[in-house]
């Protein structure tokens, strides 16, 4: 997994069993590892869990939607949903990767 961390855009969470990996070519890649055991792996300066379900690479985000609970929109324009428990942190993060 630690190959594809430069690549990847999204990790989803499918059924808590397997996962999802969207590339940034939006090559889409299926995993019997669940999202915990990618949580672990992925750098804390690059990834952020933004809803359950959902780990996106900060390197990939398009825009922010802060309308209807909230939506991150990724280069692919892929719509991730923000849950409303992250948001507050999500938005400062943000706020500080963009400065930097």
């Amino acid at each position: 997994a630690s190959c594809l961390v430069g690549s990847e855009m999204c990790i989803r969470d499918r059924d808590r069993s397997y996962c999802k990996i969207v590339l940034k070519d939006n090559q889409k890649i299926l995993s019997s590892k669940n999202m915990k055991h990618y949580e672990s792996l992925l750098p804390d300066s690059s990834f952020i869990k933004v809803h359950r379900s959902h780990i996106i690479n900060l390197n990939f985000i398009k825009s922010i939607i802060k309308t209807d609970g909230g939506f991150v929109k990724l280069v692919n324009n892929d719509e991730v949903p923000l849950s409303r428990r992250k948001k507050d942190d999500f938005l400062k993060l943000i706020e500080h990767y963009m400065a930097n």
